[in-house]
């Protein structure tokens, strides 16, 4: 796929790799022997895409998808969500759709999101008829280092939501 048409396709990339998550998280929960529950926001401006519940740990989760490990936008909205996480997936082939490693911001389960107040505000990526890139109200960028990105294994980001089963 050419450049313009990974810029072009970025929202069904973004949701055939959420589609792939969900399937992933589910079939590490039938696994582990209790099924996994999925609400999914209509619309993203709570700061979350999906509610995951398992085990007794609830996650509200950001969606990410990047080329490569690197800052990310996100909503301080998904501050007052209880667990709330920013999930990123790293493809870099854009023939193929398959994460090399993710990223993961957020606690431990059943804890509180950690604070995003230390983070610079994010801007538009469009600018207005002069160009100016007015700042995106309660949005920030979440610096790379910020994020654990040793996680090569989609059962790695089950681990980091959940917990590790023993």
């Amino acid at each position: 796929m050419t450049n313009d048409n990974v810029t072009r396709y970025s929202s069904v990339r973004a949701r055939a790799i959420e589609h792939a998550f969900l399937y992933e998280m589910h079939r590490e929960a039938w696994r582990q022997g209790e099924p996994l529950d999925v609400c999914e926001a209509e619309i993203d401006f709570r700061g979350y895409d999906l509610v995951l519940h398992w085990n007794g740990v609830t996650r509200h989760v950001q969606m990410k998808c990047t080329s490569k490990p690197s800052p990310q936008k996100a909503s301080r909205l998904l501050e007052d969500h209880p667990s709330g996480c920013i999930v990123v997936a790293v493809l870099d082939d854009p023939d193929d759709l398959t994460p090399i490693q993710f990223g993961f911001f957020g606690g431990a389960p059943n804890e509180d999101t950690p604070s995003m107040a230390g983070f610079k505000k994010a801007k538009h990526t469009k600018g207005d008829a002069t160009g100016h890139k007015a700042q995106r109200k309660n949005a920030v960028n979440v610096r790379k280092k910020a994020f654990d990105w040793d996680l090569p294994q989609w059962g790695d980001v089950f681990d980091k939501l959940f917990g590790e089963v023993a």
